[in-house]
């Protein structure tokens, strides 16, 4: 997972380092692309969704994360509801030898691989009974939001949980990070507020722990939906009024 190019070149043309990348439903997606992604697959493989012609894909090195249900799990009764806001669903990983993607089944397996994919990169041989034969499960087209996400960022302490979660009008992402206690941090200082008024965690929990870096949405896959316009129009509003005042 390579996000440290943020402008459209560095994403399309290829990696310099490596990216994770998080995807999110598109409900602007145009009519006949969506049938064509529900369409069913031969037995034995996964549906794979069809690649957008007017979409570039995006580089070797990359990992991914897919739609979320649209009604997320309930949590087991007595239990604290933790990731219900987290705008992640499904992850997945890009090899760096054949660029195919493959899912990854759980959240904490796709933080282990982005902690550490500068250093170790991901090939398919890394997955059990898996090739860069085999095709791959799923393909990158404006049917779902992608957004770069970066590289080495730490895996949540013990007993915390890390939420990337998408603003209602697409325009960028937030990073909260959910404490043993449930209360939410959303920057370092508040990370040492918390440890300042809680000691008990100290011994545990360090603020170089945490990393508050947002994903990077890929303007591709945002641009036809009406959300997304709404918010860059109310923005090149605002930007339009404060010019005029400083005149």
């Amino acid at each position: 997972m390579n996000s440290f190019g943020s402008d459209r070149d560095s994403f399309t043309d290829g990696p310099k380092s490596c990216r994770s990348i998080l995807v999110t439903p598109n409900p602007d997606a145009p009519t006949p692309r969506r049938r064509n992604f529900l369409r069913r697959a031969a037995p034995g493989r996964l549906p794979t969704p069809p690649v957008s012609s007017e979409p570039r894909p995006p580089p070797a090195s990359s990992m991914a994360s897919a739609p979320m249900p649209a009604t997320p799990p309930s949590a087991p009764s007595g239990q604290r509801k933790r990731a219900s806001s987290d705008s992640i669903g499904m992850y997945a990983v890009q090899c760096c030898k054949c660029h195919k993607w493959r899912k990854v089944p759980t959240k904490d397996e796709f933080e282990t691989i982005r902690e550490n994919f500068t250093e170790e990169p991901w090939y398919c041989s890394k997955r059990p009974d898996c090739s860069c034969e085999h095709s791959a499960d799923i393909e990158y087209d404006s049917t779902r939001i992608w957004v770069i996400d970066k590289p080495n960022i730490p895996k949540p302490p013990p007993g915390t949980e890390r939420l990337v979660v998408m603003r209602g009008d697409l325009s960028k992402l937030d990073t909260y990070y959910v404490m043993p206690n449930g209360k939410r941090v959303r920057c370092t200082g508040e990370v040492d507020k918390f440890l300042e008024a809680n000691p008990q965690y100290k011994d545990r929990l360090s603020v170089e722990s945490f990393s508050f870096a947002t994903p990077k949405i890929v303007e591709d896959t945002v641009s036809h939906s009406s959300a997304w316009k709404a918010g860059k129009a109310k923005k090149q509003d605002r930007m339009n009024n404060a010019s005029s005042n400083n005149n």
